[in-house]
């Protein structure tokens, strides 16, 4: 999977900057043109009612300095203004320009990071990559595709695939039991090891038929005593991992807004990038 074109949110004002740094740095790595989009939300509650469009794009477009950060590149590079409902911008704006991969990094607030990537994730044809605050640089050299039975990763280990193939990445698939869930409530003596085995065949073997298995794949299997989320964070701490690869569900907007996806849950247990892929 080659991307050639990555569109950067960059954010308001307070974090405009780092969010520019950060996509232009990811373009640079994977040599693909950078496409920096300052959206004026005139949804926003923070604007005046009486506030007309024009003031509300000087207000919400974000520092003029993004112009000099994209001149300094590398890469092929240019910055774009829009108004109007931010998901609705981004996802016009990836269609019309044809993203191949959309940057959202932190908002005003984590509600309106979670909010915004859910929102973009589930109608884009394309991956969003969610930058928490503490990612500073984002290098796609070391991929994780979770494996659990709350998240589907026959996509996402499909898309690792071709990552690593275009860009030179290595991807663990990591298969996460939790034992917890696979005992049972009423299962006091645990599960034996036949039956975690036949557990781990059976969640690798749709993974294994969707993946490319001539690039650099690994799979490695995780027991949990329950709290898988906790045990895949360990892992990435200790593996050095810089994005974690996750499909993007298949709840139905509403449903999401009330229960989150499984990929909302991992983004928001672990502190690295998380790719999302339709």
């Amino acid at each position: 999977m080659a991307y050639n074109r990555v569109l950067v949110l960059t954010g308001d004002e307070a974090v405009a900057a780092r969010n520019a740094e950060v996509g232009i740095a990811l373009a640079e790595r994977l040599d693909a043109a950078v496409h920096l989009l300052r959206v004026a939300d005139t949804q926003s509650s923070r604007l005046s009612l009486d506030a007309d469009a024009s003031t509300a794009a000087a207000e919400q477009a974000g520092p003029p300095d993004l112009e000099e950060l994209v001149a300094e590149t590398a890469v092929d590079g240019r910055v774009h203004t829009a108004e109007g409902p931010l998901r609705e911008q981004v996802l016009r704006y990836a269609t019309d320009a044809d993203i191949d991969l959309v940057v959202i990094g932190p908002q005003a607030s984590t509600g309106a990071f979670d909010d915004l990537v859910d929102g973009v994730a589930r109608a884009a044809d394309v991956p969003v990559l969610a930058v928490p605050d503490a990612a500073a640089r984002v290098q796609f050299e070391q991929l994780v595709v979770p494996n659990l039975e709350t998240v589907p990763s026959e996509a996402a280990a499909g898309h690792a695939a071709a990552v690593a193939e275009a860009h030179g990445a290595a991807v663990s698939v990591v298969t996460v039991i939790d034992l917890q869930r696979a005992a049972g409530p009423f299962n006091a003596g645990g599960v034996s090891e036949a039956f975690i085995e036949r557990k781990e065949r059976e969640l690798r073997a749709p993974v294994e038929a969707a993946a490319d298995l001539d690039g650099d794949l690994t799979f490695e299997t995780l027991t949990a005593p329950g709290r898988p989320g906790e045990a895949l964070d360990e892992y990435v701490a200790d593996a050095g991992a810089d994005a974690l690869v996750v499909g993007r569900g298949r709840t139905t907007p509403l449903v999401g807004r009330l229960r989150p996806t499984g990929a909302s849950r991992i983004r928001q247990t672990v502190d690295v990038p998380v790719l999302v892929v339709p």
